[in-house]
């Protein structure tokens, strides 16, 4: 689980984080849900991609180079992992 500097960094406004990136991705209704493994079901692979890409926003990057990160996702998930990148770069 994570710590609450954790928790602010993803979630609290700073000047480099305008938007909450949980929020962006559309991560809310899963904020305290487990991720899973091959033994414990989790989150669906939509979301896990989503929270994949989330943990790099966090860093704030300059640039970033993401390799396929619609594979394997139906029409929707797809959709929103890029609308959701779409909308970290309309706000850089």
């Amino acid at each position: 689980m994570p710590t609450l500097s954790q928790q602010k960094r993803l979630c609290h406004p700073t000047a480099k984080h305008r938007p909450c990136i949980v929020q962006i991705l559309a991560l809310d209704d899963i904020r305290n849900e487990i991720i899973g493994d091959e033994e414990v079901r989790g989150i669906s692979g939509g979301q896990r991609k989503r929270v994949n890409v989330g943990l790099e926003l966090v860093a704030d990057p300059i640039m970033l180079f993401l390799d396929e990160p619609t594979s394997g996702l139906d029409s929707t998930s797809s959709k929103m992992v890029i609308s959701a990148l779409q909308q970290v770069c309309a706000r850089k």
